[in-house]
């Protein structure tokens, strides 16, 4: 049973990493509608990246977030001088946040594990029956055990 839920609990780690890759596109998608009108570009990339996450699939999740961070990069390229201190805070934010997403996803691309959690469930879950019917089965044999001991010695 420990081993059961030792490997579900590495795949609902991987999960989550994907999780955050899609969190850190999430925030840097709400970054670019506070500055620029037409973010559809990055919008679209979100919602790429957010179903190869649903998916499980780490690579998916990898390339997507990758995606989303190139086309977010080309829309800070082409958008010209800052027409105020707030857009100029705002394009500071997606520039670190563009390079967290990065980062993110390499980690999720490591995050192999992932597509995995319903079966480790599952696994898990059998383990967990099988455990309690095995100790509901000892009780029986172990008070039988006692009684043939008590009569050996007595």
């Amino acid at each position: 049973m420990d081993t059961a839920q030792r490997a579900y609990n590495e795949a609902k780690d991987d999960q989550a990493k994907l999780g955050k890759t899609v969190d850190t596109g999430g925030k840097l998608l709400r970054t670019f509608h506070d500055i620029y009108v037409d973010s559809r570009p990055v919008y679209d990339a979100i919602i790429k990246l957010d179903k190869a996450a649903q998916s499980g699939d780490a690579a998916a999740t990898a390339d997507a977030a990758v995606a989303e961070a190139d086309a977010a990069q080309k829309v800070l390229d082409g958008a010209g001088q800052a027409n105020s201190p707030h857009e100029e805070m705002a394009r500071t934010s997606a520039k670190g946040l563009i390079e967290r997403l990065r980062s993110d996803a390499e980690t999720a691309r490591k995050a192999i594990l992932a597509k995995d959690v319903p079966a480790r469930k599952t696994a898990l879950d059998k383990a967990i029956s099988d455990k309690a019917a095995a100790d509901k089965d000892i009780r029986p044999k172990r008070d039988a055990y006692r009684d043939c001991l008590a009569k050996a010695n007595g």
